[in-house]
């Protein structure tokens, strides 16, 4: 597969150079050709419509900002995409006690090492507070939809660790 990056910054404050819709297309085409499969980071349902116009075949992170008009969410379901929500670094850039809740509950707090236990407290700098409870509602308009929906954690992140992350959100 090849993991293109449509990332404007938008979500995080910010502002990125990012690929135009015609650059996604090409980099899809070129990829169809060899028989690899797209795969597609988003946070925003813009991107997200953008990939799914070029063909792509899977989004990384379900978008974190608010669905605007089904036309977006028509978009991703019509192309016959899934999903991957990565949920637990959403909570993460969130700055919820989701990682360290996981890491206290003490159904699994016994089955964590050290090192899961230290990645769990893991925190990005900057809170970016409502993209969790957004992106959990992108989640059920995806899946209403009928489009799949796959668990990922984005792992290193912080706040994420493999395994147990795929119990947060």
């Amino acid at each position: 597969y090849i993991k293109i990056v449509i990332e404007d910054g938008s979500q995080f404050g910010g502002a990125l150079p990012t690929l135009t819709a015609d650059q996604v297309r090409a980099v899809v085409t070129a990829a169809n050709e060899r028989d690899l499969l797209t795969v597609v980071h988003v946070s925003t349902w813009e991107a997200a419509a953008t990939a799914a116009a070029a063909g792509a075949d899977l989004l990384a992170h379900v978008p974190s900002d608010a669905l605007r008009d089904d036309r977006q969410l028509s978009a991703v379901a019509d192309a016959g995409m899934a999903v991957v929500a990565t949920l637990a670094v959403i909570a993460s850039t969130s700055c919820t006690e989701d990682g360290p809740g996981l890491r206290d509950q003490p159904a699994i707090a016994t089955h964590l090492s050290a090192s899961q236990r230290e990645g769990l407290a893991g925190r990005f700098p900057t809170c970016f507070h409502g993209h969790l409870p957004t992106a959990l509602e992108n989640v059920r308009a995806l899946r209403g939809a009928g489009v799949p929906v796959l668990a990922g954690t984005d792992y290193p992140n912080p706040g994420t660790v493999p395994g147990a992350s795929l119990l947060l959100g």
